[in-house]
C-alpha cells in the first residue's frame, strides 16, 4: 500500500491576474498565458491564520529546483504546524503543482511525482475540469475542479479584494472498480493576490484566512 502526501500547495493554490492586458469581467476570467495568472517570485509570501485553532502558516516562494529537466518554484511552508515544501510552474494554458507519492512499503522511502493543475488560463463561472491521475496500478486520484463564482469587492480579515475567484475541488479514489466517498475543499483566490481563504467540512486544517501578504 502506497501513502499519498500531498504538498501543501494543493491546500493553498495561488492566482493573480495581469490587470492591463487580460480580460475581466463578472463571469470569466481571460489570459494570453496562463503564468500572469499567477504571483510566481521568489521572496513573495502569504501568511495564513487557521479559524478554528489560531494557527498561523507563513507560504513563501524560496527558491527553484529541477526534476525530469523542468524548472519549479519551491514554495515552503512554515508555522505552528511544522514545515513542508511544494513544487510549482505554469504554461502558457495552466499552472499547476507536483503532488509527491510516497511508497510507504519502501524503506528507502522513494518518491515520485505526479503533474496536478491548480488554474488554467481561461475561466468562467460553471466552468469545471477533471483529472484522473494514476497513484500507482489500479489505484487512481480524481481531482474535480469547478469555478462555482466571480466575484468582485470581497473582504477577508479586513481586506477587501476587487475580484475574487470561488473554486470548489473535489477528490476521491478509485481502486478496483470501487470508488471512494468524495471530499470538498473551497478556495477563495483574490486576482492580483493568492489565496484568501479556504474551507473544508472534512479537514479542520483547511479552514483558513489570510491576515497579510507580500508580492514584489
Amino acid at each position: 500500500m502506497k501513502k499519498i502526501l500531498f504538498s501543501l500547495v494543493a491546500i493553498i493554490a495561488l492566482f493573480a491576474c495581469e490587470k492591463d492586458d487580460d480580460n475581466v469581467n463578472d463571469a470569466s476570467i481571460n489570459a494570453k498565458d496562463a503564468c500572469t495568472l499567477y504571483p510566481l517570485e521568489i521572496g513573495n509570501y502569504w501568511v495564513y491564520q487557521n479559524v478554528l485553532t489560531a494557527e498561523v502558516d507563513t507560504q513563501t516562494v524560496a527558491d527553484t529546483s529541477s526534476y525530469n529537466g523542468e524548472t519549479f518554484y519551491v514554495l515552503t511552508s512554515t508555522g505552528d504546524v511544522g514545515s513542508s515544501q511544494g513544487l510549482l510552474n505554469c504554461s502558457e494554458q495552466s499552472v499547476y503543482q507536483l503532488i509527491s507519492i510516497v511508497d510507504s512499503t519502501d524503506t528507502i522511502g522513494n518518491v515520485s511525482y505526479k503533474r496536478n493543475d491548480i488554474i488554467r488560463a481561461n475561466i468562467a463561472e460553471g466552468d469545471s475540469w477533471t483529472e484522473n491521475i494514476e497513484i500507482y496500478p489500479g489505484y487512481n486520484l480524481l481531482v474535480v475542479t469547478t469555478v462555482k463564482n466571480i466575484n468582485k469587492d470581497y473582504g477577508v480579515s479586513g481586506f477587501n479584494f476587487p475580484l475574487v475567484v470561488e473554486l470548489e475541488v473535489e477528490t476521491k479514489y478509485v481502486s478496483g472498480g470501487v470508488t471512494s466517498p468524495s471530499t470538498f475543499v473551497t478556495r477563495w483566490i483574490a486576482s492580483g493576490v493568492g489565496l484568501v481563504k479556504t474551507r473544508s467540512q472534512e479537514d479542520d486544517g483547511l479552514n483558513i484566512d489570510i491576515i497579510d501578504y507580500r508580492l514584489k
